[in-house]
Parts: C-alpha cells; sequence; structure tokens
C-alpha cells in the first residue's frame, strides 16, 4: 500500500511518500519534499523497517492496515 503523507510543524510543511507492507507492517520512505507532493523525487527510497511503538510511522501503519 502506498500513503502521502502532510507532515506540518511550526514552521515547516513537509510532504512524504510511503510503501507500507500491512502483512508485516514494514514501512518504507519513497520520498519527501517541503515544496509540494508533485516534487517528491523517485530515488529517496529509504530500506524496509519495522516502526517502533507509539511514532507517528506506527500510527500510520495501523491506520492504514486496519
Amino acid at each position: 500500500n502506498y500513503a502521502m503523507l502532510r507532515r506540518q510543524s511550526f514552521d515547516t510543511i513537509l510532504y512524504i511518500k510511503v510503501e507500507i507492507n500491512c502483512p508485516s507492517r514494514y514501512f518504507r520512505q519513497m520520498g519527501y519534499s517541503t515544496r509540494s507532493a508533485k516534487d517528491i523525487p523517485a530515488n529517496g527510497t529509504t530500506e524496509w523497517y519495522q516502526p517502533t511503538i507509539s511514532t507517528i510511522e506506527s500510527d500510520i501503519v495501523t491506520y492504514v492496515c486496519r
């Protein structure tokens, strides 16, 4: 499953594209941009990892894979 996230802090908006493997509950980031979702490059893929419990990544996996 793929998801597009918009993470906002007090001074920055970050657009993030992620891929989630629901059966294993693993997560990887496909890329990010501070300008827009359309500006996310395709070369920012991270390795698969299992998010730490109580983090935003863990919450996203729980929401997407319900």
